[in-house]
């Protein structure tokens, strides 16, 4: 595909998923049969205008995983019943003197005995008796469940659609049963390593407040800031960045990019064995996925991770492309993984950091010492 037809597929494919997003309601998914019929027919009868396809396809692509995203979620019959629980923590537990708050990913669930058909995530939160929660624990609980919902307010958060977007199947907290008690599960994991580092980081900084805010852009742990703390963000417009976003992710590829400039300046022989581009498009990825880590691959860092790995095998892949073509392709490989990212802002805050990155890239294969001039093909 040509150049500008990537970038007009991308678009199309975009336009097809927002307008999903604009409906009321879903309608039935088997209208995504005639769309893909209608994709594929145009696809074939006008090819100097195949990138159009893209658009119904993009249709009945979030038409499907929007139906069955809201399909995961609790059925409302079962709205105020208990269930029993087995799932592993997922993320950092919230611990305060009122309540214990953490997420949980449901591996299976029971309803009076009955195997029940509810998988993702839930979050939980436990009054009384809460004992000492470890991330990546796992648990069997008994839990009072219900939808997420949330209070439609006219500049409020939309925590409804926040669910929806991040996989929440349900809410509710855990009820007083005897046989809640901790499961035998992995010894290590990512977000047991950044509760570590938060730790350290509390133990060694003496005011609270400057380590509640070093965690936080640290290893993305926002436990620690208070609701001050939140208002004063959002009044300045920072509040997508004060913990690991996106944007991060794609300023730490950035730095991968400079490394690797370094290294080459500094040993200009090492062209002769990987081209410079290359190194500096494996350094970015490499770089990412070390912070996307520290952030416990969460949602918005997992996007900008596959939006990053997709602009650095085109680097490598030795093709010209250009910036707009490589954030086309970044696109059309988030829509595809999830369309429900477009419900989510920080996901369009992701797109200036791979931009950035694409930035650099391109002006670091131009600058001067070039190192990959002339050795290779």
């Amino acid at each position: 595909m040509a150049r500008h037809g990537t970038i007009t597929a991308a678009l199309a494919l975009l336009a097809g998923v927002l307008l999903v997003q604009a409906w009321p309601r879903l309608p039935s998914t088997w209208i995504c049969v005639p769309l893909v019929v209608l994709a594929l027919a145009w696809a074939w009868r006008c090819p100097r205008w195949r990138w159009l396809c893209c658009l119904p396809l993009g249709v009945a692509w979030a038409l499907w995983c929007g139906t069955q995203a809201m399909q995961a979620r609790l059925p409302r019959t079962l709205e105020g019943r208990d269930v029993l629980v087995v799932g592993s923590l997922d993320g950092l537990p919230l611990a305060r003197t009122d309540a214990s708050r953490f997420t949980l990913r449901v591996e299976n669930a029971e309803l009076d005995g009955q195997p029940l058909a509810l998988h993702g995530l839930v979050t939980v939160s436990w009054y009384e008796g809460a004992p000492p929660l470890a991330p990546c624990t796992r648990w069997r609980l008994l839990l009072r469940l219900k939808r997420p919902r949330a209070l439609l307010d006219p500049g409020s958060a939309d925590s409804e659609r926040s669910a929806l977007e991040r996989g929440i199947v349900a809410t509710g907290y855990v009820r007083e049963d005897e046989g809640n008690r901790r499961l035998s599960g992995p010894r290590w994991c990512v977000d047991g390593a950044r509760a570590a580092i938060a730790r350290g980081i509390a133990a060694r900084v003496r005011d609270p407040h400057d380590a509640a805010l070093l965690r936080a852009f640290a290893v993305g742990d926002t436990r620690g800031l208070g609701q001050q703390d939140w208002a004063v963000a959002r009044a300045n417009g920072v509040s997508h960045l004060i913990a690991i976003s996106g944007f991060h992710v794609g300023v730490a590829a950035v730095f991968g990019v400079w490394l690797a400039w370094l290294a080459y300046a500094m040993w200009p022989p090492l062209a002769l064995r990987l081209p410079r581009p290359q190194a500096q498009a494996a350094a970015a990825l490499l770089l990412a996925v070390v912070y996307s880590a520290l952030a416990g691959f969460g949602l918005p860092t997992v996007r900008t991770l596959l939006m990053i790995a997709v602009v650095a095998l085109a680097r490598c892949s030795r093709r010209g492309s250009s910036g707009a073509q490589s954030l086309a392709l970044a696109l059309i490989a988030i829509l595809l993984a999830d369309p429900l990212a477009v419900l989510a802002a920080g996901v369009w805050l992701s797109f200036v950091g791979v931009a950035f990155l694409i930035l650099c890239l391109q002006a670091q294969g131009r600058g001067w010492r070039s190192a990959n001039g002339g050795h290779h093909g």
